[in-house]
């Protein structure tokens, strides 16, 4: 999940954008000669938020699990925003059964009045994140974020467990 790739080479890709070259000090302007080195800033067009939220996720318990799902994401098929990858089942018989009843609510109501999934970050600091996330039924709080133990999680001031995704 980057946002932007620094490369002097030039790269050739419909996921990302060129955004800024960047010449050395003292280099002429003008059309790029063969062995100068510019930096180029290109932004990847296909990034995701440091948090969001995912419906679908898939159980990586055994050695081929966890082969396939790298050969998914070498080969593209993995699709971070719809699907997210857990070691453990991540919904408690209570949790499961409110999806559940929740899923069956919402294929009773108008499609035009479903609410739409709102994830926003309140505070961003080194040693905490507030998050705002508003959702009509139970989801996969997503963030982009390097995994640490020591962590904890609070919905409503209630502690939850935190699950390690993505590898």
């Amino acid at each position: 999940n980057v946002k932007y790739v620094l490369s002097i080479p030039k790269i050739e890709s419909d996921e990302l954008k060129l955004l800024k070259t960047i010449r050395p000090q003292g280099s002429e302007a003008g059309e790029e000669r063969e062995g100068e080195k510019l930096l180029k800033i290109y932004q990847n067009l296909n990034y995701l938020p440091r948090a969001f939220l995912v419906e679908d996720y898939r159980i990586l318990k055994e050695e081929k699990d966890f082969s396939r799902a790298v050969q998914d994401i070498q080969d593209k098929t993995f699709h971070p925003a719809k699907e997210v990858l857990l070691y453990e089942e991540p919904w408690n018989k209570e949790s499961l059964e409110s999806r559940v009843q929740s899923e069956e609510l919402i294929k009773t109501r108008n499609k035009n009045n479903k609410k739409q999934d709102e994830v926003s970050i309140v505070d961003y600091r080194n040693n905490s994140i507030t998050l705002s996330v508003n959702t009509d039924r139970p989801k996969i709080l997503v963030l982009s974020e390097t995994y640490y133990p020591g962590w904890k999680a609070y919905v409503d001031g209630q502690e939850k467990k935190i699950l390690k995704a993505n590898f």
